[in-house]
């Protein structure tokens, strides 16, 4: 309330206060109805609609409780409840590689029309996604590609044939048990 409207709603209520030497408010409740009135959207349910219908609310970039948390807030506001529809809502708007690990599941999936499983399958694929990369962030291979500058000969091997047997190079008297 120190600045915008609520900074002039709350400079004005001082001033009434003052000049009348009377609270504003006579209990907590008329506080409330009146800070509504002033502050909070008349159509709250009907925005809330509006961008579940629309792209506007996908996780996007957004961790995936950050996704959960405001989508939480739009089926509310907009009056939803879980059922086969908000879950369908939450699916679409959840990363694709997420939502797809999900459907594939063999064992665990959720149900279609629980709100609260696809959460938690949501938050449990995303951690193991994370802890995934993490590992495979660690491992660094090292591939060597020679060039035209690489200043010794890079060993090949010679070619398989079908008509030398990897046996025939080995004389039986040097490896005495070996089977020729």
């Amino acid at each position: 309330m120190k600045s915008g409207r609520a900074a002039l709603y709350a400079n004005h209520i001082l001033r009434r206060e003052a000049s009348e030497t009377l609270p504003a408010f006579v209990s907590w409740k008329g506080f409330e109805l009146y800070f509504i009135s002033k502050f909070c959207l008349k159509n709250e349910a009907t925005v809330a609609l509006t961008k579940l219908e629309s792209t506007r609310y996908y996780q996007g970039r957004k961790s995936v409780d950050d996704y959960i948390d405001k989508f939480l807030e739009l089926v509310e506001e907009a009056g939803y409840s879980n059922g086969l529809s908000t879950v369908m809502k939450f699916r679409k708007g959840l990363d694709r590689d997420l939502q797809d690990h999900i459907v594939e599941m063999v064992q665990g999936r959720p149900d279609n029309d629980d709100l609260e499983e696809w959460y938690a399958a949501a938050r449990v694929l995303d951690a193991n996604q994370a802890a995934n990369q993490a590992f495979h962030g660690m491992q660094r291979v090292v591939a060597f590609t020679p060039t035209s500058q690489t200043p010794f000969p890079v060993p090949r091997a010679p070619p398989l044939t079908s008509s030398v047997s990897p046996v025939s190079h080995f004389q039986a008297s040097q490896y005495p048990g070996v089977p020729v």
